[in-house]
């Protein structure tokens, strides 16, 4: 399967979601990275074997051959782990290749893919809310998890909320204010299309956008919020409060379940965000008792 076709048909997020915040929120260990560690276990397996051993003689012909810049297996190698997006050091002559060696290009290929993609996703304008999350946890302190299964992919048991959640996190959605300097263009371009105060930003568009509906919703999760959690939705006033507010309800082990709710109601209201939301779930599990929300009116707009 493509990578387009995995982010369209198993994640469902859409063409606009791009591949780093699909590794961050499944877990989905990048296959270059997971290709120069299999490389580099059959190198450490080579040079564990005696000098008469014909698959070390092929190895040590095959490096002298890379040495001087003819085609060969060791070249390959070197290619493999050039191949990776971040940053790695130079692999040395056959001779100076010890256990310890292949362990060390190992470990740094692993760090480099988890700081590969925490880097990437802090640096897309597209995903404020994944900038500086907490992963949380059942029982214990939230901390810094840069590649791993999210928590509200199986703590969100409603498909159609999980999934509307799942692609505001992963830039599915298209917010005309979200620009690297959003100053340089007209504010009709950027403003909220809802209530046209302020810029069109995730925090904006839930958190502060006086429309009716999103008043409403906003309104419904407070009462959520006060009777089964019992703590308030505090006032915010910036969308840096806003969406600093809004990561604390989604990267909560409990409050995120009524969180995806109203984030899906909101999506819903604003119908130039894609079409209908499908029922296809990423997990298969059962739904929670009683009715299941109403799919509303499909969605018409960018192809998401």
């Amino acid at each position: 399967m493509s990578r387009d076709m995995f982010r369209v048909h198993y994640e469902r997020v859409g063409k606009r979601s791009g591949v780093p915040q699909l590794y961050s929120e499944l877990g989905i260990y990048p296959l270059r990275a997971r290709r120069a560690e299999l490389a580099v276990g059959y190198l450490r397996y080579l040079i564990s074997l005696p000098d008469s051993h014909y698959a070390r003689k092929a190895a040590v012909e095959a490096d002298r051959l890379r040495l001087g810049n003819h085609p060969s297996w060791m070249g390959d190698l070197a290619l493999v782990l050039n191949a990776v997006p971040f940053a790695t050091p130079p692999l040395p002559a056959f001779s100076a290749i010890t256990p310890a060696v292949c362990k060390e290009i190992t470990d740094g290929i692993r760090a480099g893919t988890r700081q590969w993609v925490w880097s990437t996703i802090e640096g897309m304008v597209s995903i404020p809310l994944l900038h500086g999350r907490l992963e949380p946890k059942e029982s214990g302190t939230p901390s810094v998890n840069k590649l791993c299964r999210r928590h509200y992919l199986s703590r969100v048991l409603v498909a159609d909320h999980r999934l509307a959640l799942t692609r505001l996190l992963c830039g599915s959605f298209f917010f005309r204010g979200l620009r690297t300097n959003p100053s340089l263009f007209p504010f009709a371009t950027t403003c909220c299309r809802k209530c046209g105060l302020e810029c069109e930003t995730p925090g904006h568009v839930f958190m502060l956008c006086r429309a009716e509906e999103t008043v409403a919703a906003r309104g419904a999760l407070e009462d959520t919020l006060r009777r089964d959690f019992d703590c308030s939705l505090r006032r915010v006033f910036t969308r840096d409060g806003a969406e600093d507010l809004m990561r604390i309800l989604i990267f909560d082990w409990n409050t995120v379940v009524p969180m995806a709710r109203f984030v899906y109601q909101v999506v819903r209201q604003w119908k130039w965000f894609g079409r209908r939301l499908p029922t296809v779930v990423l997990v298969r599990r059962a739904r929670l008792p009683g009715p299941s929300p109403d799919p509303g009116p499909a969605l018409a707009g960018s192809g998401l």
